[in-house]
């Protein structure tokens, strides 16, 4: 017969599984910024402190973050010269504000955004959104026109007149001033965050079930916010089979339901990309002994509860309508069960302190 003996907390798994999960996600926020194709024109250049912004001229020195399939910065510079002149770029050594435009995959869309600094020194930003980054950096480029002309404009010298006919001249030119940028009613198409359900199935190995790796399977469902933020569910099953156990054979069994968080995403292309996930899987495992002679006979089960911590990083391939996914798993169980057999007492199986696994999922993806 094969029975559970009390389970031994283990406290040191608690903040081993917290602090592996903590860093871990800190570690993705700080790579996030580093997963996209960059491409830089004209170098690093020099942008003045925020307290002397509004003494330089209206000219920007403009650094790009596009992805492999948009066009090049000189097709957007080119449409800031059509509309501007070419006075609008400052020289690589001249002290100049900054203006930044990064492209993002966002659901079925593509996302460009413009961060740049006003005269006060604050950092204002700007997005649209287009089913393709041609499309999407060509509106850019007229939300960005009129933020620089507005800048023109507040650089601009006052005229003697205007002067003379505003007793509040402070006050007067202050309010046409403000029209520094352009507000979230000027962007052509600005598109509310987008999420996207996904539903499929997984099929995966792991040990710390039982003596040998256990297969498994199970069903999930997901939601994503902005391709960046991941919330998932899983209800999974595992199954060790007929296994030896130290000096017996046992079958060790388990259904647990988990949840996994992805704070970032490291961006290979535009459709792979690594989510850095973490997560916890609770539920029960059970042990049942098992017998030859006359016939392969199983014996009253053992249950007991499972918890653990979990580090998932996916490994993940995707388009509008589907995904494919590898993940690998490292389990940190937060209590160690161990089974004995009994007549006589022996060990069987003792739950260790960290576990793995690999599992592949697929599924669909849907608005």
């Amino acid at each position: 017969m094969l029975r559970a003996v009390h389970p031994r907390p283990r406290r040191a798994s608690w903040w081993l599984g917290f602090a592996w999960s903590l860093a871990w996600l800190t570690l993705a926020r700080a790579s996030r910024a580093d997963g996209k194709d960059a491409r830089t024109s004209g170098g690093t250049p020099a942008e003045a402190p925020a307290a002397a912004l509004g003494a330089l001229p209206p000219r920007v020195h403009v650094t790009y973050a596009l992805g492999a399939d948009c066009p090049p910065p000189d097709a957007f510079e080119a449409e800031l010269d059509a509309r501007l002149g070419p006075t609008w770029k400052a020289a690589p050594d001249e002290l100049a504000r900054n203006l930044s435009i990064a492209e993002s995959v966002t659901g079925d869309y593509r996302s460009v955004r413009m961060e740049y600094t006003d005269e006060d020194g604050r950092t204002i930003t700007r997005s649209v959104s287009a089913p393709t980054c041609s499309e999407a950096l060509s509106m850019m480029g007229v939300v960005t026109a009129v933020a620089i002309e507005a800048q023109r404009q507040i650089a601009a010298p006052k005229s003697a007149a205007a002067r003379e006919t505003t007793p509040p001249a402070g006050r007067a030119n202050a309010v046409v001033a403000r029209r520094e940028m352009p507000t979230a009613r000027d962007n052509i198409v600005a598109r509310p965050s987008t999420l996207v359900h996904e539903a499929g199935l997984r099929f995966g190995v792991s040990t710390g079930f039982g003596p040998r790796a256990a297969l498994g399977a199970g069903a999930e469902w997901g939601l994503v916010v902005d391709d960046q933020l991941e919330v998932r569910a899983a209800l999974e099953g595992r199954d060790t089979a007929n296994v030896k156990a130290a000096d017996g054979r046992a079958r060790f069994r388990s259904l647990a339901a988990r949840g996994d968080v992805c704070v970032a995403t490291l961006k290979l292309a535009a459709w792979a990309g690594v989510p850095m996930c973490a997560g916890l899987e609770a539920g029960v495992l059970w042990a049942e002994g098992v017998y030859s002679p006359p016939a392969v006979t199983f014996e009253r089960s053992r249950y007991v509860p499972w918890l653990a911590g979990l580090v998932t990083p996916r490994v993940r391939l995707s388009s509008l309508r589907a995904y494919l996914e590898l993940v690998p798993e490292i389990r940190v169980p937060f209590a160690g069960h161990r089974f004995v057999f009994e007549q006589p007492v022996r060990p069987a199986y003792t739950t260790p302190g960290i576990a793995f696994g690999l599992s592949l999922g697929a599924g669909i993806r849907f608005h």
